[in-house]
């Protein structure tokens, strides 16, 4: 494997962590907005890399909504608020808010990692320019 794939395998890593945090932080935002009648649930998700990256072709990671469904939306009784239904039922996203939590976590230390893995390489390459003197 020569180094620029190395260093293509750590850029993609980071930037999949990087779309994992970004998705969960965005997910925990919309954890308290009421969504209108009839609007589907905001939260995302972010696309696997599939196939180890397509065996290091590595596609572009994107983020990806999730589709609503009945169950990824909880109901509040807020009969005050203007966008309670007739029954004063409130829709809001259905999130698990230690999941995300810990998605936040792990990404964060993921994309750390790959930082760690970047510098070794970049020291790596260095020590040998240095012996190639």
């Amino acid at each position: 494997m020569e180094l620029d794939q190395v260093s293509d395998v750590i850029r993609a890593g980071l930037t999949y962590e990087r779309s994992r945090v970004e998705v969960a932080s965005h997910n925990l935002a919309m954890a308290n907005v009421a969504l209108p009648p009839g609007v589907a649930s905001p939260l995302q998700a972010a696309a696997m890399p599939s196939l180890f990256s397509q065996h290091l072709g590595l596609p572009k990671n994107e983020l990806q909504a999730t589709e609503a469904r009945l169950h990824e939306v909880r109901l509040a009784h807020e009969p005050g608020h203007p966008l309670a239904d007739m029954d004063g039922m409130v829709r809001y996203p259905k999130l698990d808010a230690a999941r995300e939590m810990a998605t936040l976590v792990s990404a964060t230390r993921a994309y750390e990692s790959n930082i760690r893995a970047y510098n070794s390489l970049r020291a790596m390459t260095l020590k040998a320019f240095e012996i190639g003197k």
